[in-house]
């Protein structure tokens, strides 16, 4: 892997910490790691896809609750985000975890 690809896990991995320690908004975590995906150009199709899926459930939520005029997100919004954002950071460590062995 390259040594690009390696920052850029290392950069999402803290745009996910700092949105579980509630210090960025989920639309900037959103587009935080849309960017540094599409910086990654050695990473596995199948795995692109599944993060480019999980995004997309946080991407969807946000923009409903946006054209609803709502001010916060209900629980089961905020139940489907956390299932979105566990799966986006098990896969980060998988392909961290993955290339270090390369």
């Amino acid at each position: 892997m390259e040594e690009k690809s390696m920052r850029q896990l290392q950069r999402m991995r803290t745009q996910l910490a700092l949105y579980r320690a509630q210090q960025t908004s989920v639309k900037a975590l959103v587009d935080d790691l849309e960017f540094l995906l599409s910086h990654m150009d050695d990473a596995p199709q199948s795995w692109r896809n599944e993060m480019l899926a999980k995004l997309g459930v946080l991407e969807d939520t946000y923009a409903v609750a946006l054209d609803k005029g709502e001010k916060s997100f209900c629980a089961a919004d905020l139940e489907r985000m956390a299932i979105a954002i566990d799966r986006i950071g098990a896969l980060v460590e998988s392909r961290f975890h993955e290339t270090r062995e390369e």
